[in-house]
């Protein structure tokens, strides 16, 4: 067992959609990706997939653990996560409202952990 869940975490990917109405507001919604696997979703919200990610992602992997909390981050996502020896990445697609995910549903701090790990040795005996 690892000492912390940086030690897991190889990469983290947020995969956006975003959708435009018809008087320019924008509004997204995303998938997180862990390891090469879907670990929730990020139900829709107003703004582009930028805000998606400082309202939505960062406080998230932030109550995990794997982010230090900080009142004010001083840095970027991919910067915070890069000097841990993880890589970010960020995929935006726009396409239509119903391709927007309705609810928010990632895997609990609890059992984050536990899942990454059990993928990962599921993905080894393969």
């Amino acid at each position: 067992m690892t000492n912390t869940l940086a030690d897991i975490v190889r990469s983290v990917l947020l995969d956006a959609q975003e959708w435009r109405d018809s008087c320019g507001n924008t509004f997204s919604s995303g998938r997180v990706w862990m390891n090469g696997q879907v670990i929730g979703t990020l139900g829709a919200q107003y703004g582009v997939a930028d805000m998606l990610e400082d309202y939505a992602l960062t406080p998230y992997l932030e109550s995990v653990g794997l982010l230090p909390v900080e009142e004010r981050p001083a840095s970027h996502l991919s910067h915070r996560l890069r000097r841990l020896g993880i890589d970010y990445y960020q995929t935006r697609a726009t396409g239509l409202k119903r391709s927007l995910i309705a609810h928010t549903e990632l895997e609990p701090p609890e059992t984050l952990r536990d899942t990454l790990e059990r993928r990962d040795a599921w993905a080894v005996s393969r």
